[in-house]
């Protein structure tokens, strides 16, 4: 294999990686954080074991619901837009190509 194809293929491979990364994350850190809370919660008082069939799903949901409103907001407020333009301004390839297509 030449050097360029496997520069392309490190590149494909790692970026799928992230992107997988990425997505489940977000479903392991919500679980991650309800976990430790819970064994923050039945260290500090005495809980039964019953009730985590009950806190932890609460934890997982409301750690759910904060981090969607937290990117809701952030499209709302146009972060997102931000991070993006900051992002195309260090790739002058992709900023030609949009100024081709009009687009900029």
């Amino acid at each position: 294999m030449t050097w360029p194809g496997l520069r392309k293929a490190y590149a494909h491979h790692r970026n799928l990686l992230s992107r997988g990364h990425t997505e489940i994350s977000l479903f392991y850190s919500i679980i991650q954080m309800s976990l430790i809370i819970w064994l923050a919660l039945r260290d500090m008082m005495t809980i039964h074991r019953e009730w985590v069939f009950i806190i932890i799903p609460g934890i997982v949901l409301v750690a759910a619901t904060i981090q969607y409103f937290v990117g809701y907001f952030m499209d709302r407020l146009r972060i997102i837009e931000d991070l993006q333009e900051w992002d195309m301004s260090r790739m002058p390839q992709i900023r030609e190509l949009l100024k081709r297509n009009g687009n900029d």
